[in-house]
């Protein structure tokens, strides 16, 4: 189509060269370079030139755009997982990593993972994913039946710092009328948020007994436990404390008047401390009652005040280790911020209950879900904490890289310029992140 004639335009000009005996158009300017003191010409390519015209660069329609600045995030923070799954699984591996960036990303029920599938970039990858419905219990089953090879995914090592976290959640399965009370035991290192094993049981009760026999059940003496405040008595302590079980227990907040007579204090007064993790200052105090340690947080700025006087939004924590209040306040905001991760997902859990017809079902359905947990808490292995803030600013970042696609145009990918903006994020989270090697992810097809 002709657009432009010959002829001087704004501050720039058109130019028009001869290259192998065919005319081309440059839009030209001049612009003074600063740094050389000098004008230096910029140019930009226009198309061909024929009967004294410039004919516009041809301009191609995409034949398909792909969902995948997010999936290619996850996928560059978790190289390692995805090699791991390939080498491992046999029969249904790529449908268990399709499902698990699924679930992490959309928080989406099963049955319509096939609809993000088919938009993303994943379907480019592995082209022949089985994502209908019938073979949705054959990937649970696959995941229940080789338990071994996830347990074996990640070694247990010294420098770890584990904690077992406890999860209760409702779970309705086919063959029972009711929803049935389960326990989960995540066990995840809380430097690197590795999730190194999970399990459940069935059949909730208040003692914490049973919660431990479950920690037992993957790694027996292993890591610090760190139970729902619900058991909060001197019977659940006293299991703890014989066990010689390392805890810290979040407790609620209306306990406070309570502890404070036991303590003998009439007034909670917290003095303001600095918080490595959350380069800011902490108000915190620590009391001591037979082999139990109180700890006490208040995270609000008061106009810098030293010493604050504490009676509401106090956080209470219980715990048999006299350690760094850093660590113990670290400790708790995971275990809050796992419990509302999963909190979140009880509509998708209701909406899956048709595929959890057995144990067996439930337990390769927990593993796929740690599978994507472990997805999801790659995003913050290098921040400092996890705190509500940080947690928004990531589910940002990933809204805004869904909206970056890739374009399929006779045969070939293009990836459009990511923003300075996106770039800048993506360096907040890993500087070594680099989401527009897309051929580097093809690589996986060949696995």
């Amino acid at each position: 189509m002709h657009l432009y004639l010959l002829m001087e335009e704004g501050s720039g000009h058109i130019e028009v060269k001869k290259i192998k005996g065919k005319l081309y158009a440059y839009y030209t300017v001049n612009k003074w370079d600063k740094r050389t003191k000098k004008e230096i010409k910029k140019s930009k390519y226009m198309g061909k030139v024929k009967d004294g015209r410039i004919i516009q660069k041809d301009f191609v329609l995409p034949e398909k755009s792909l969902q995948y600045g997010d999936i290619a995030l996850l996928m560059d923070l978790n190289k390692d997982l995805v090699i791991k799954i390939l080498r491992g699984f046999t029969k249904y591996k790529t449908e268990i990593i399709v499902l698990a960036f699924i679930i992490s990303l959309y928080g989406s029920p099963l049955a319509f993972s096939k609809y993000y599938y088919k938009r993303t970039f994943l379907s480019y990858i592995w082209p022949r994913v089985r994502l209908n419905e019938e073979n949705i219990p054959g990937i649970l089953k696959e995941l229940s039946s080789e338990r071994n090879l996830y347990e074996s995914m990640t070694v247990i090592e010294e420098n770890m710092l584990l904690m077992h976290i406890e999860i209760s959640i409702n779970v309705q399965t086919l063959n029972k009328n009711s929803a049935s009370p389960v326990i989960i035991d995540i066990l995840i290192d809380a430097l690197t948020l590795k999730v190194i094993n999970v399990k459940h049981m069935a059949g909730v009760n208040d003692s914490v007994g049973q919660f431990i026999d479950l920690c037992d059940r993957i790694a027996r003496n292993n890591g610090v436990i760190i139970p729902e405040g619900k058991y909060y008595n001197k019977k659940n302590l006293k299991i703890l404390l014989d066990g010689k079980r390392n805890f810290i227990m979040e407790i609620e907040e209306a306990q406070l008047p309570k502890i404070k007579k036991m303590l003998k204090i009439d007034k909670l007064l917290l003095k303001r401390e600095y918080n490595e993790l959350l380069k800011h200052d902490l108000y915190y105090t620590k009391y001591s009652s037979g082999n139990i340690f109180y700890y006490f947080f208040y995270d609000k700025i008061l106009n810098g005040r030293e010493i604050v006087e504490a009676n509401a939004n106090v956080k209470i924590v219980l715990s048999n280790l006299d350690i760094n209040q850093n660590l113990i306040y670290q400790a708790i905001n995971i275990r809050n911020f796992l419990y509302k991760k999963l909190l979140y997902s009880r509509y998708r859990i209701y909406n899956d209950s048709i595929y959890l017809k057995n144990n067996m079902s439930v337990d390769g359905y927990l593993i796929l879900n740690s599978i994507a947990l472990e997805m999801y808490l790659l995003l913050y292995r290098y921040s400092d904490f996890i705190y509500p803030y940080r947690s928004k600013y990531i589910d940002t970042l990933l809204l805004e890289l869904s909206g970056v696609d890739l374009f399929l145009i006779k045969n070939h990918l293009y990836l459009p310029k990511i923003t300075k903006n996106i770039d800048k994020k993506l360096n907040s989270i890993n500087k070594d992140i680099n989401i527009k090697d897309f051929e580097s992810l093809m690589l996986y097809r060949k696995m």
